[in-house]
């Protein structure tokens, strides 16, 4: 019973919400993020890990880190939000693209992707 009173109070917060904001620098997975696209949230994350690979232009978008200062990046996080906020179209486009990117990353389709590679018959 709890585990299912947890799991309705955090699809609430995901409905409560416009977008995930995940500046991570190290986390390889990034499990939020995958949990927050499925819930139709557009992500905004750096370039970096797990993130960097499953965040493109359809749902979100993940911030260049190579070379630049951290102003920099900082600065360009925050133009991400302000162009989410202040441009409904592409917000909407985004918020129905993320379902079809978070539909890319079932275990099922992993587990054959990774099969296919290793026996390729």
């Amino acid at each position: 019973m709890a585990a299912m009173a947890t799991s309705k109070k955090l699809t609430t917060i995901y409905a409560s919400h416009d977008a995930l904001l995940f500046p991570s620098l190290h986390d390889s997975s990034g499990n939020v993020v995958l949990e927050a696209m499925s819930h139709g949230l557009p992500v905004i994350c750096l370039d970096l890990g797990g993130p960097g690979i499953m965040v493109d232009e359809s749902c979100g978008q993940a911030i260049k880190t190579d070379g630049r200062s951290y102003d920099k990046v900082a600065e360009d996080l925050s133009k991400a939000l302000v162009a989410i906020a202040n441009n409904p179209e592409h917000y909407k486009n985004m918020s129905v693209g993320v379902f079809a990117r978070a539909k890319e990353y079932e275990w099922s389709k992993i587990v054959k992707n990774v099969y296919a590679k290793v026996d390729p018959k």
